[in-house]
């Protein structure tokens, strides 16, 4: 490999030396300076979620199709035009050295084009306005365009092995590169699922490079365009060398031998050509059952979280996921979403492996599947990611997996994603879907008691049932009185919002159940007398005959008064962390805290109490029982932040038998917070019930997943700056490599 560096100096002198080498850069530069300064223009009118060369990256397949050909189609097709290639095959280089340097020559000439686009990433960070700029997402697309440029400069170098004129390589190798980039990309919109989508997906350069582009470096497409590179490149020497044994066998008279030996050179080629094929096949192979994928960006956006990683791993049967979700939607955070979904999906596959296997289904092009999943799950809308195995199965729809927040009028005035909740969300599905037997939850009645089969907005409980089944809970009704006893294969019981008290048998009933391990969760009301307080004052929480309110201002002279309790402050437990800048709102609320104090020293088997929600310092707990006069009366009644609901966790005690479970007690100043009519005018009340429920049945790994909140970034340019960016992008840079070559041709002329 001595011959490759003075080799290389001869590949670089005839691109520099000639003014087509200038030419083409310039077009290069004049593309990437126009999407440039869209870019730019896109940045400079307020914070986007887009990644900041994103859009750059994206157009890698323009100049592609246009620069590589011109700039490999003399490789090897002038040499022989002008005949150099017998001069050059009889100097003391191998094949070998030849092709490596001319392809090595195209590489640097290429790099050094993509590396001129240097000077936008400093415009970038220069203009950045108040975010820095994530420099992962750009390294790994400059990693990305290098991979798929130089593997495809190698198909240019074998298109100009194959004949003699430069035009017919240009033509042979803007055909073979419009085939990869832009026929395959067409077949994964013509065939959007099944083996032949999944065949495109994993071979299409559009979908490595959006990849590369977000700042995912995916080890797969790696593999694939280096193991491609030296597969085009031994073909090449191949090429190279059946010239040699070509010009050699004309020499030879044509007798049997020269036949038979053209026949066994001619075999030897193919073979070698098929085995390498093979070698290439096996190695992609392998990398596609064995990859790794890892996230550049700053915050780790596609990082999943060591309980995700795990609860894959243990996967013990498969998991068949069908993501519903119209590709062609016209709402910007949809297709925002949609690739989230992808990107999660590809880092869920690579911890699950075979266990998880995902199809996409576009109901827009695929109208026979659309309407086989609508008849099948009894889909309403084409906005779901379906979880199924066996015959269980779970959707989550795609406003379960986002916040959304208004852009403001500078971005358009639509929504965009404040935060994406698909990882928590799909990790539920999935442990939904594979839990062998769904628990069973058990409502009390008898007492007055909410009703899950209610549909009464004020009243009713039924759509907080709904989102109690869709978790693959079985949710019942029990009557205590009635039976006599507790239900004996109760996940966990629910005692919501009781209006008479409750007898002492039964008090006694609910006592031996919390003792034995039980699992319960209690919404209580103000101003309603269940007969609990005792029974809870067992576990360390005191409820307060109180309500909690807060004052509304004054209207036509007459004070008002807020009765639903505002929860902002949230204390460290799992069911609330993942809460954090989320409001939740308990209707007339009653205050339920800690009993003991804090910092008393508590025995091994004491329960632990933490008080999950508090309200601002502006609420009081009103102690007068007369509505009609709420007013705070100081040394009277406590000033907020007031506690609103607590958990209970008990140690295992040392004398029972290590068969009984540890209880978990969740107890809440307001049943209203879950009605009807509540829910769906505060999303976080959804979210602390269902997170509640999942604690109790000791589902921790569904709700300790955090969302992701994406990185934004914009520009902050003056219209005079702007205008100054546009003129160095789109004129400037390539005027400045004009003026080079009209100089190296003057020298030359010279």
């Amino acid at each position: 490999m001595r011959n490759i560096p003075p080799l290389l100096r001869r590949e670089l002198s005839a691109y520099f030396a000639s003014v087509l080498g200038y030419v083409v850069v310039m077009f290069f530069l004049i593309v990437m300076g126009v999407t440039f300064a869209v870019v730019v223009g896109y940045l400079n009118r307020g914070p986007t979620q887009l990644t900041a060369m994103k859009i750059m990256f994206q157009m890698f397949w323009l100049p592609s199709l246009v620069v590589i050909p011109m700039i490999t189609m003399r490789l090897l097709a002038e040499e022989k035009r002008s005949g150099t290639i017998e001069t050059l095959m009889t100097a003391p280089v191998t094949d070998t050295e030849v092709v490596l340097a001319k392809w090595l020559g195209a590489v640097v000439l290429y790099t050094l084009m993509w590396a001129l686009t240097g000077v936008y990433v400093v415009i970038l960070q220069r203009f950045s306005g108040g975010t820095p700029l994530d420099m992962g997402p750009i390294w790994a697309g400059y990693l990305g365009v290098l991979l798929i440029g130089q593997f495809l400069i190698g198909i240019g170098l074998m298109s100009s092995a194959l004949t003699r004129s430069q035009v017919t390589a240009a033509l042979m190798s803007f055909a073979a590169i419009f085939l990869i980039l832009i026929v395959i990309n067409w077949l994964g919109f013509l065939f959007p699922g099944g083996p032949i989508g999944d065949f495109v997906r994993a071979v299409s350069a559009f979908e490595h490079m959006e990849d590369f582009a977000r700042g995912i470096v995916d080890l797969r497409p790696v593999v694939l365009y280096l193991s491609g590179t030296v597969l085009v490149l031994f073909i090449t020497k191949i090429l190279v060398e059946t010239r040699k044994w070509r010009c050699a066998m004309s020499e030879a008279t044509a007798t049997p031998s020269a036949s038979k030996r053209r026949l066994t050179i001619g075999a030897n080629v193919l073979a070698q050509i098929v085995l390498a094929v093979a070698l290439f096949a096996m190695i992609n192979w392998l990398a596609s059952r064995h990859y790794q994928r890892y996230d550049w960006t700053s915050t780790r956006y596609y990082a999943l979280s060591e309980k995700t990683k795990q609860t894959l791993a243990a996967l013990r049967e498969p998991v068949d996921v069908v993501v519903f979700i119209p590709e062609g939607s016209e709402v910007e955070y949809v297709q925002k979403v949609l690739q989230d979904v992808r990107d999660l999906l590809k880092e869920f596959q690579l911890y699950a492996r075979d266990k998880l296997r995902v199809e996409y289904v576009d109901p827009q092009r695929d109208l026979a599947r659309a309407r086989a999943l609508v008849e099948k799950y009894k889909l309403d809308s084409p906005d779901v990611v379906i979880f199924s195995t066996g015959n269980r199965h779970k959707y989550v729809r795609l406003d379960e997996m986002v916040e959304l927040e208004h852009a403001g009028f500078m971005m358009g005035g639509g929504q965009r994603v404040r935060a994406f909740k698909g990882e928590g969300e799909f990790l539920a599905a999935i442990q939904r879907v594979t839990e062998e037997e769904p628990p069973k939850v058990y409502f009390l009645t008898g007492h007055g008691e909410r009703d899950p089969d209610n549909f009464d907005r004020q009243n009713g409980y039924s759509s907080i049932a709904q989102y109690i089944r869709r978790d693959n809970i079985e949710v019942l009704k029990w009557n205590l009185l009635q039976q006599q006893a507790m239900p004996t294969n109760a996940a966990a019981v629910i005692v919501a919002g009781p209006r008479t008290p409750y007898q002492s048998h039964e008090l006694r009933e609910l006592g031996r159940y919390l003792r034995e391990g039980g699992r319960m969760m209690v919404l209580l009301d103000a101003r309603q007398d269940s007969g609990l307080k005792p029974l809870l004052e067992e576990w360390q929480v005191r409820v307060g005959d109180d309500i909690v309110v807060a004052s509304g201002g004054r209207l036509l002279g007459t004070e008002l008064v807020l009765v639903e309790a505002l929860g902002v402050d949230y204390g460290f437990h799992p069911i609330v962390n993942p809460l954090g800048g989320i409001n939740t709102i308990f209707p007339y609320c009653r205050t339920v805290r800690r009993l003991s104090a804090p910092d008393r020293p508590a025995g091994p088997d004491a329960p632990r109490v933490t008080e999950l929600v508090r309200t601002p310092p502006a609420f009081w707990a009103e102690t007068n029982p007369d509505p009609e006069a709420l007013e705070y009366t100081p040394n009277v009644d406590e000033r907020g932040a007031l506690s609103l609901a607590v958990a209970v966790e008990t140690s295992r005690p040392a004398d029972v038998e290590l068969s009984v479970a540890q209880t978990r007690l969740v107890v809440v100043g307001s049943s209203a917070m879950a009605a009807n009519g509540t829910l769906g005018g505060a999303p976080g009340n959804l979210d602390f019930f269902m997170n509640a429920l999942n604690w109790l049945l000791q589902r921790e790994q569904l709700i300790a997943v955090a969302p992701k909140r994406p990185q934004e970034f914009s520009l902050s340019m003056t219209p005079t700056q702007a205008r100054a960016v546009y003129v160095l992008s789109i004129a400037g840079l390539p005027l400045a490599v004009a003026v080079l070559g009209l100089v190296v041709w003057i020298q030359r002329r010279k």
